[in-house]
């Protein structure tokens, strides 16, 4: 006898001709899932079809119907059911994506990463820095080195009135420095992007500070 016939022998139907599982009848679950696969709900279901899932829709239909025959149209709507409310034992949660880390480090304008020593001139007074830097041999190198860049001489600003002195280069950069820095808010110093804007011209936070260091010692500020 064929695996056909057998399976079509232990085939049970109720009093309407339809074709049920019979939990008291164990081999009329083989014909009754067979035909299931061809019904609509049955090709809904068949991308879940595991042991796994097999098992929960049998805990289903043991919980809601128990000892009782179970025709096609019933099986379809625990099947529809499990599919639709993604019942973790049909259908497995998707894994979670992780999130792609965002580097938030600080940058300057140019969008190159802020180095450790300018992070912390933008974030201390010209005091703490000095401080650092008398203590710190690779952060004062960079001090010294930054300093050099600007291309004034470090040290006490010598005229102390310079409406007395002949103005050089250096001096009335200072002094327009003196007078914008003066009537500009708190939030206008802060460094944006690594820099501090001054009446139109940009300066590094170690320029900044040291320009005013100069204005200071002028007594400009």
């Amino acid at each position: 006898m064929s695996e056909t016939s057998v399976a079509f022998a232990d085939a049970r139907v109720d009093a309407h001709g339809r074709i049920v599982y019979d939990p008291r009848h164990p081999k009329s679950a083989k014909p009754f899932l067979e035909a299931f696969k061809e019904e609509e709900f049955g090709k809904e279901f068949e991308p879940y079809w595991t042991r796994e899932a097999a098992a929960r829709v049998m805990q289903v239909v043991e919980e809601k119907f128990p000892n009782q025959q179970i025709t096609l149209a019933m099986l379809g709507s625990i099947t529809h059911l499990l599919i639709i409310s993604r019942d973790p034992e049909v259908v497995p949660p998707e894994p979670e994506q992780e999130d792609t880390p965002v580097d938030d480090r600080p940058r300057d304008a140019r969008g190159k990463f802020l180095s450790e020593f300018a992070i912390y001139c933008s974030t201390h007074s010209m005091k703490d820095i000095r401080a650092r830097a008398s203590i710190d041999r690779l952060f004062g190198d960079e001090f010294r080195k930054q300093y050099s860049q600007v291309g004034l001489q470090q040290g006490p600003f010598k005229v102390l009135n310079p409406a007395l002195a002949v103005a050089s280069p250096e001096t009335q950069e200072v002094a327009t420095f003196a007078k914008h820095v003066q009537a500009m808010s708190s939030g206008e110093r802060r460094p944006v992007a690594g820099y501090i804007t001054v009446a139109g011209k940009r300066y590094t936070v170690t320029e900044f500070h040291h320009m005013t260091d100069l204005a200071i010692n002028a007594n400009l500020l």
